[in-house]
């Protein structure tokens, strides 16, 4: 009796180990992001790109090992949702503010909060919806909405022709993401 109840209470922990692996990419993604931010205030625009192309591998790698291991929860998806809005909602407009220079400060804030609102919507839907099985996302990923946007800010400088450029791109990318356009998913 008392070694199978020690069988099992090892087989619970390991359980309980194999739950921490996808939390600790989550919270690597949510790091980076904040990272990210950091880099934007200080102008390291460079940085920021990295930093996010490095916060959707995490985001890539902490679904992938959940799962792997069968270890998905509803905590690890809150929290994914938490560390993407960080990495892939706030980040991109926090960038866009900084990035634009001294061009029309309340209109690249309504810019910037217009993706942001726009990303904080896809995820919650998405957290309200079940697309677990799935092939397709409803709207844009938010990950791939970050990298375009983050992508088309190292390509245009801060003139007002590449502000205009990046900023209804933004506008652009916004709308898609709440769109109801299927997006493939590549679980």
């Amino acid at each position: 009796m008392t070694a199978m109840f020690l069988l099992q209470r090892l087989k619970e922990a390991s359980r309980q180990r194999k739950k921490v692996v996808p939390c600790l990419f989550t919270l690597l993604n949510a790091y980076l992001g904040f990272l990210g931010i950091l880099a934007a205030t200080e102008e390291a625009y460079g940085l920021v790109v990295i930093c996010i192309l490095l916060a959707v591998c995490m985001d890539v790698l902490d679904g992938y090992s959940a799962r792997a291991l069968g270890a998905a929860t509803l905590l690890g998806k809150e929290l994914d949702s938490l560390s993407d809005a960080i990495s892939f909602c706030l980040l991109p407009s926090i960038l866009f503010y900084c990035w634009r220079g001294t061009w029309h400060p309340l209109v690249s804030a309504a810019v910037a909060f217009a993706y942001l609102a726009a990303g904080l919507v896809r995820l919650a839907r998405f957290n309200s919806t079940d697309q677990s099985s799935q092939t397709t996302f409803c709207g844009l990923p938010t990950p791939a909405a970050a990298l375009i946007c983050a992508l088309l800010i190292m390509c245009n400088a801060p003139t007002t022709q590449g502000i205009y450029c990046v900023g209804i791109t933004m506008i652009g990318v916004a709308l898609l993401m709440i769109s109801s356009l299927p997006f493939p998913s590549f679980k």
